[in-house]
């Protein structure tokens, strides 16, 4: 029993290692938007941009839910 509570906790470690990865890789996309203004006229590049923000959100949050498993 010990031993399958430790290799469970060390799946749910690896998850949450596994979603902090996710939203570096994310966060280096997300730079782009230091170098947009209002004036861009590609508007959808705003669109795109809001989407990595709601899958950062979506990683933080399973993230934060493998943790509490531990």
């Amino acid at each position: 029993d010990r031993l399958e509570r430790r290799r469970e906790a060390r799946r749910w470690l690896a998850s949450a290692r596994d979603h902090k990865e996710r939203i570096t890789a994310l966060l280096s996309f997300l730079c782009e938007l230091d170098s947009l203004t209002e004036a861009e006229s590609d508007r959808s590049v705003f669109e795109e941009l809001a989407l990595l923000f709601i899958e950062i959100a979506h990683s933080a949050e399973a993230g934060a839910a493998a943790l509490r498993e531990l």
